[in-house]
């Protein structure tokens, strides 16, 4: 039997999607001087950030063994809006600062079932951290986490250290280099695959694996 601090453990959120296919508007917001307190960051470097952190999940999630392996979570899609026009079913946006990197907000259909979200994603972060591209594109990716019904990583081993996108509360959090893992792929097919009332009610989390196990997906 594993000891406990040889597992990695990961939350899921309540809120269930009755689609995989979903549209994301970014918000153009103008460019601001407070990023990494040198270099300004534009609104076209901003959009480049949020996309590339949308496309680092679809390239992932549309592998050939993703379908395999994973072929609940393998049928879904982000595809990213020319504009923000209230239509989409993400809408991604800044804060100018915050005591929190960024935050997912679900808009409930019902008590199970998600109708929007908007994802805050802080400039920098109240009184320490400063963001710079590369901490803005991870913190991206691991909203989209969230949307997708993933909680936090709680507990991980630290032989090999697990750098899963969904860790929080390191050090150097927002950590670059966190990554999507097959951890955090089990939790979206076994949400994805929980369509009815049922099983949405009787899902259980969190789930576990071996530290041993764990695998970066990227």
């Amino acid at each position: 039997m594993e000891a406990v601090n040889d597992l990695v453990t990961i939350q899921a959120l309540s809120s269930f999607w009755n689609k995989t296919q979903f549209t994301i508007g970014i918000d153009d917001t103008p460019g601001t001087s407070n990023h990494d307190r040198t270099q300004e960051i534009s609104s076209e470097l901003y959009r480049n950030l949020v996309e590339e952190a949308v496309n680092r999940w679809n390239r992932v999630l549309h592998r050939q063994d993703i379908q395999t392996s994973f072929p609940n979570a393998s049928q879904i899609n982000f595809d990213i809006l020319d504009h923000a026009d209230g239509t989409e079913d993400i809408h991604v946006t800044w804060w100018e600062q915050n005591e929190m990197n960024g935050l997912t907000l679900i808009t409930p259909l019902n008590d199970l079932v998600a109708n929007y979200a908007i994802i805050l994603i802080a400039k920098h972060k109240q009184g320490s951290i400063w963001h710079n591209s590369d901490q803005i594109h991870s913190i991206v990716a691991h909203e989209l986490g969230h949307v997708l019904g993933l909680g936090h990583v709680t507990r991980w081993g630290h032989n090999p250290f697990t750098n899963d996108l969904m860790i929080t509360g390191t050090g150097n959090q927002p950590d670059p280099l966190r990554r999507i893992s097959n951890l955090d792929l089990r939790l979206i097919n076994m949400r994805f695959g929980a369509r009815t009332e049922s099983d949405r009610r009787n899902f259980t989390s969190p789930i576990s694996i071996p530290s041993s196990e764990w695998q970066n997906l990227e």
